[in-house]
């Protein structure tokens, strides 16, 4: 079973990397993006993305991909009142 993330990869906005950082597609949609270093030469650069390719679905991309994690572990939510704000209490000495 191919993940979800690697059928339909949705288009994301990519942030500014540092000079030494730069992205690399391992699709034709240019959608499945991955950070490698710039400095890499021609040749070690098309062997890594060229492994990239290959082992694609191993590479989980949102917790979904994860298999054998339960979404119940992962996601952990606090529900508050709409009308209480939440406040944060005065640190307390222990063990005197």
């Amino acid at each position: 079973m191919i993940p979800p993330s690697i059928e339909s990869s949705p288009f994301i906005e990519l942030k500014v990397l540092p000079k030494h950082l730069k992205y690399v597609y391992l699709n034709e949609q240019e959608t499945f993006s991955v950070i490698i270093a710039s400095h890499l030469t021609a040749k070690h650069e098309e062997s890594l993305i060229l492994i990239l390719r290959k082992y694609k679905k191993t590479i989980s991309r949102t917790m979904i991909d994860i298999k054998g994690l339960s979404l119940v572990i992962i996601q952990h939510r606090i529900h508050l009142n709409e009308e209480v704000t939440p406040k944060k209490d005065l640190q307390r000495r222990l063990n005197l």
